[in-house]
């Protein structure tokens, strides 16, 4: 039951002072949610632009534009790999030279080979020639007189197959001079091809060239593997940023309980201010009523439960960002 007013001559002044004890603890509560909204929003914000902030500086290290161990690691390799194919382009180019001029000297051995087995036919003509030469002058001689032609055909026979015979051995001499020169340059050549400086040299170029690219390969690969990593990284990055997100944008939605909850209290401060100026103790009791009827969040009702002795029923989460059901 609503006692009546006080000495003061003010009607509903417990009752008044209730609901402005009621008033301030909301009001109180209310700044309290704003600050604790409006910190976690920031810091959730923060959080967002400091890992933003490290998701450029690893994306500007994965694309090289820092100038850091990734660049100069990628610009060795290129450099290496470069180097490497001008080698292999050396060996390759002083190979087929090596080669070419092998089987040249291989067709000039088979030209000579030709040549010495045309000697042989050119000897077999001179011995038939000279053959032929002593049976003339054998027939010659049992002729007597009437065979002196015979004797002079026979002559000149026999000086025709000497002179063939010493052209061919001189042919001979010179095909075996230029075959000797051949088979030795054949020889040279081939033996250069594996035992030679310039062989060792282009050997030892090829094994140079094949450590670089392998070192080369390496670098490539543990850049690959840095590359993924950072791109993992950002991977996890942009989860956590896109929570962070999800959390600022619930904070910021539920700014409107905020409103609401401020409304209510500018609504009961008019009506408060009528009743005081009315004097009407019922009009402060039916105000309480009122209020208790508006409260249609659970804060709002939990306050209004503590300030007028009411049970405040089992406490709920009213932390900043937590949903409430109005």
């Amino acid at each position: 039951m609503v006692q009546a007013g006080t000495s003061s001559g003010v009607a509903g002044a417990p009752e008044i002072g209730v609901v402005l004890e009621a008033l301030s603890t909301q009001i109180g509560d209310t700044a309290r949610h704003v600050e604790e909204a409006v910190t976690q929003v920031c810091t959730s914000f923060v959080s967002i632009a400091r890992r933003s902030k490290e998701s450029a500086a690893r994306a500007a290290r994965a694309t090289g534009q820092d100038g850091g161990t990734d660049a100069d690691a990628q610009a060795a390799a290129r450099s290496t790999i470069t180097a490497l194919l001008g080698r292999m382009d050396q060996v390759r180019r002083a190979t087929d030279e090596a080669v070419e001029t092998l089987r040249r000297l291989e067709g000039i051995a088979t030209r000579v080979d030709r040549i010495e087995r045309s000697l042989g036919d050119l000897d077999g003509v001179s011995y038939a020639l000279r053959i032929l030469a002593l049976n003339a002058r054998i027939e010659a001689a049992r002729a007597g007189e009437s065979g002196r032609g015979f004797a002079v055909v026979a002559a000149e026979t026999g000086r025709q197959a000497e002179a063939i015979g010493t052209t061919a051995k001189s042919i001979r001499g010179m095909v075996d001079g230029l075959w000797q020169e051949v088979r030795e340059s054949t020889q040279r050549m081939r033996a250069g091809l594996l035992k030679s400086d310039t062989a060792a040299d282009l050997n030892r170029a090829a094994d140079l060239s094949r450590e670089e690219g392998a070192r080369a390969l390496d670098a490539l690969a543990r850049s690959q593997a840095e590359m993924q990593a950072l791109v993992a990284a950002s991977a996890t990055d942009a989860e956590r940023l896109a929570g962070d997100i999800e959390d600022a944008m619930t904070a910021l939605q539920f700014q409107d309980a905020v409103n609401q909850q401020l409304d209510h209290v500018a609504a009961a401060l008019r009506e408060a201010r009528a009743v005081l100026a009315s004097g009407d103790a019922a009009g402060a009791a039916a105000l309480l009523d009122r209020l208790r009827a508006r409260a249609t969040m659970q804060s709002e009702r939990r306050v209004l439960d503590r300030v007028t002795g009411h049970d405040a029923g089992p406490a709920g989460d009213d932390t900043p960002g937590s949903m409430e059901f109005f």
